[in-house]
């Protein structure tokens, strides 16, 4: 880890310490064990994103969205992960000519973007999930930090999103349900202005594009009962986690993997953006008790 995150994450621990040496131990609870970080990545390794923590999406992969997943399209850069969104006309590697679904039936993309995930590789059953990064917030551009369920099929397996960003609103939302005709959303969307007078108050409100320009905290608390869902300490949803039932399940109590990805929305009509486009993160981090 470089010198810069070390003394950040030191200074992120500091008051829990404090409070810790207080109460003779650390990390701890009356109602559970230590918190520990069980998974984390801090993109400090310049080139592709660790493959032993990373896998890739490619090619057309959902929505009927315009862009084709490439792992090109993502590398670590200063200490950030980026993955960048751009406008080129490149082929469909999955064609095939005739065949009934759109992510096979186009000959090319209008734009190449990269999506993450740790699917196969490594998956969570709650915990705190900690992802810092940048966003751009220009119309036609859809980040995301999310969470699929390991098992079963969408929506069964519930989703989690915990940012996404389109049509000028930050999203924090949960999915489930028996199939994509009967599905059930707890949806929260929030203007930057919005966003601003959820406390805690940070002074002054920011606009847009100074909002745009940070970098922000998005954290996922998770357990049997609760999901809270916050950025920069401001909770955006709560989701009662006995209440998303699928027949007899519940899918926000088996494991869970991560996707970060950067789509391009066309709804939002992208063709006005300049391209490219950037999704930068700082660190990624998963808390668990022991």
């Amino acid at each position: 880890m470089c010198l810069g995150k070390q003394l950040a994450f030191l200074l992120l621990l500091l008051p829990a310490l404090a409070c810790a040496q207080q109460m003779g131990r650390i990390w701890t609870s009356a109602a559970a064990g230590p918190w520990q970080v069980v998974w984390s990545d801090d993109f400090t390794r310049p080139g592709r994103p660790d493959p032993a923590k990373w896998g890739f999406e490619t090619g057309f992969v959902r929505n009927a969205e315009p862009q084709i997943y490439r792992a090109e399209n993502t590398w670590c850069e200063r200490d950030l992960l980026v993955i960048e969104a751009r406008r080129e006309r490149v082929p469909n590697p999955a064609h095939v000519p005739g065949h009934p679904h759109v992510n096979y039936s186009r000959t090319h993309g209008d734009y190449t973007s990269a999506s993450l995930t740790t699917r196969g590789l490594h998956s969570f059953r709650y915990g705190r999930f900690e992802i810092r990064g940048r966003i751009d917030t220009r119309p036609g551009l859809w980040p995301a930090f999310w969470f699929v369920g390991s098992q079963g099929r969408w929506p069964a397996c519930g989703e989690i999103d915990l940012m996404e960003w389109y049509g000028g609103r930050l999203h924090a939302n949960a999915c489930w349900g028996p199939d994509p005709a009967r599905n059930t959303w707890a949806a929260a969307k929030f203007t930057v202005a919005e966003l601003e007078a959820l406390p805690p108050a940070r002074g002054r409100p920011r606009d847009l594009a100074g909002w745009s320009r940070e970098f922000h905290t998005w954290t996922m608390e998770w357990d049997e009962r609760l999901i809270t869902l916050k950025v920069d300490g401001k909770t955006l949803n709560t989701i009662d986690v006995t209440a998303a039932r699928v027949d007899d399940t519940l899918p926000f109590r088996q494991p869970i993997h991560l996707i970060i990805n950067l789509a391009v929305r066309p709804s939002d009509q992208p063709e006005a953006t300049r391209f490219p486009a950037r999704l930068e993160v700082d660190w990624v981090r998963v808390w668990q008790r022991r």
